[in-house]
């Protein structure tokens, strides 16, 4: 009884204190400030593939979808004081991306292949284009 009592006086104590600093910081939405990375992911291969964005260790966010001969264009942006590296969502909240992937249609998170490409704060993206094709149990992509 004694640790319940103690538990609740600490969480009330807690809840009173008010709270400014956690909401302070505003949610930045939007293009501004930020620079396009123009990505064009081609499929030279002879089974589609699908591309994807890793926003979160456990999240991932579409890119589209790529016949063989054909080509997905998509943007990106950088805020380039930083190199964080966005894709904005349709309400235009600014998403981190941790990578790009491109995979077997069916299967792209377990065919992927990595699409590469450097993030350094002071230093612009200027675009990503790859090539990839269905090879074996999976893709391979190259930079071109």
């Amino acid at each position: 009884m004694r640790h319940i009592q103690s538990f609740l006086a600490v969480a009330i104590f807690f809840a009173a204190i008010p709270v400014t600093g956690a909401l302070a910081t505003p949610l930045e939405r939007g293009s501004k400030g930020l620079l396009p990375i123009a990505i064009t992911l081609k499929n030279e291969g002879g089974k589609p593939i699908a591309c994807g964005a890793t926003l979160a260790h456990w999240y991932s966010q579409p890119l589209g979808a790529v016949k063989p001969g054909g080509a997905l264009h998509a943007v990106l942006w950088q805020k380039q004081k930083t190199g964080a590296v966005y894709l904005l969502n349709q309400i235009e909240d600014r998403m981190p991306v941790e990578r790009l992937w491109c995979g077997l249609a069916d299967q792209s998170w377990q065919t992927r292949a990595e699409v590469s490409f450097e993030r350094k704060a002071g230093v612009r993206i200027g675009s990503i284009i790859m090539t990839c094709a269905s090879e074996a149990g999976g893709v391979r992509c190259r930079q071109d």
